[in-house]
């Protein structure tokens, strides 16, 4: 037990011991916020310069791609918003970022991918799983691949609710 340190109490709640090999582990508290300001930024600006400057250039005028384009867009945008991000969530080494940046793309692309085959019927869904780890995985500290898969999640949630919200508004 030399290799180990035990993390703070709070009141009420036991001691947890993390190893030194996991100090790179982030609870989901602190980041709960970050899905939601990512996915309104990714989905405002998906929204402003799809049908403009994205389409065009890759010769989309029609069709499925033109058609979901902004949401699959969108959901670009969130990964590469969340791999900027990750330098603040992780900010010693590359391994982290690069476990949190990978798990989030993996689980948005198959949310998304949910998404556009069960439509909207599926988002009620996507939005209990989201509560669910929320809630499950909200009191312990948490690899970064974990913390990838909670903000993919949480990211298809948001980037759905916001290109909805956006396409009524704009």
């Amino acid at each position: 037990m030399a290799d180990t340190e035990p993390l703070p109490e709070a009141p009420g709640e036991e001691t947890v011991v993390v190893s030194p090999a996991t100090k790179e582990n982030l609870s989901v508290p602190p980041a709960s916020w970050l899905p939601i300001p990512l996915g309104l930024v990714a989905s405002l600006v998906s929204k402003l310069i799809y049908v403009d400057l994205v389409a065009p250039s890759f010769g989309i005028d029609s069709g499925w791609a033109f058609n979901n384009g902004i949401l699959l867009f969108s959901c670009v945008l969130y990964v590469v918003l969340l791999s900027i991000s990750s330098l603040l969530l992780y900010p010693a080494g590359w391994r982290p970022r690069i476990d949190c940046t990978l798990a989030a793309g993996t689980s948005l692309t198959l949310g998304t991918m949910f998404l556009l085959i069960g439509g909207i019927l599926c988002w009620p869904f996507m939005i209990l799983l989201w509560l669910m780890v929320t809630i499950v995985w909200g009191k312990y500290s948490l690899a970064p691949w974990r913390v990838g898969i909670w903000m993919g999640v949480g990211g298809v949630v948001i980037v759905a609710m916001a290109n909805v919200l956006f396409h009524l508004l704009l």
